[in-house]
């Protein structure tokens, strides 16, 4: 698998099991996660984008429509991430640098301004969901790999 697939499927997993003020702040996200996964398969046989950076290739442009429409039409769910990242620094760069590929924000700083008086701060994001109640209830779960902590 390619960098970006193993970093969008550990980023789904972390939104996900990350809650937010409200169900509405995931649902973005969600959307955003089915796109990466509905594309993993393809991107393994795509040709390669940028030669010098084997991590990127034509197929990880297909979910940046997606991403931008979001930051247009609902950047409060949209910006739940910069909690994500600020509790999970050590995705920061790499998420940062799919958000710069698709022309959103080029850095952690630029995501922090982008999300400015919107994203909770990441004291009042919850670590852990609610376990009695399913987080998307009317989504059918993807099959998720078991991957090693990080």
């Amino acid at each position: 698998m390619n960098a970006p697939i193993i970093l969008a499927i550990i980023l789904c997993v972390t939104i996900t099991i990350t809650p937010t003020r409200a169900e509405n702040d995931r649902l973005c996200w969600n959307k955003i996660s089915k796109c990466i996964l509905d594309h993993e398969a393809r991107s393994l046989v795509e040709p390669k984008y940028n030669p010098k950076s084997p991590s990127f290739n034509m197929t990880d442009y297909l979910c940046c429509p997606l991403m931008v429409q979001t930051v247009e039409t609902d950047k409060a769910c949209f910006c739940t991430i910069d909690t994500v990242l600020h509790q999970n620094p050590t995705l920061a760069s790499n998420v940062t640098t799919i958000f710069s590929v698709c022309s959103i924000v080029d850095s952690l700083a630029s995501l922090d301004n982008l999300c400015l008086g919107i994203a909770p701060t990441p004291a009042e994001a919850p670590l852990y969901p609610d376990v009695e109640a399913p987080l998307y209830p009317d989504v059918e779960a993807p099959m998720m790999p078991v991957l090693p902590p990080l």
